[in-house]
């Protein structure tokens, strides 16, 4: 699994926690985490790419600890369509895009 190495002060201030608090969090969420050089570094699985932030990780440990989620934002239909190639075995069933206008 990869490590995510998250300066202490930093999750502090996105999670509102004491830095003493952040490990015990992690765990109550079930990281692997451990303090080191004034760092949190969590064990992150290769599904949670989210973790892989400070704001991430910051989200899910509020979260857990009972703050609102963020409101679902709606989207707009682009009229843009994606064609994929088949392939066997399929390999992942659904497809997600999005466009970014500058």
């Amino acid at each position: 699994m990869p490590i995510a190495t998250f300066p202490l002060q930093d999750l502090s201030v996105l999670t509102q926690m004491s830095p003493d608090e952040l490990p015990h969090r992690a765990g109550a969420y079930g990281l692997e985490a451990i303090v080191q050089n004034q760092a949190l570094e969590v064990d992150v699985a290769a599904d949670r790419p989210d973790l892989l932030a400070p704001e991430g990780l910051a989200r899910v440990l509020k979260v857990h600890q009972g703050a609102e989620r963020s409101p679902q934002t709606e989207l707009e239909a682009s009229g843009r369509s994606i064609q994929t190639v088949p392939q066997e075995p399929l390999l992942r069933p659904r497809i997600a895009a999005i466009v970014v206008e500058m």
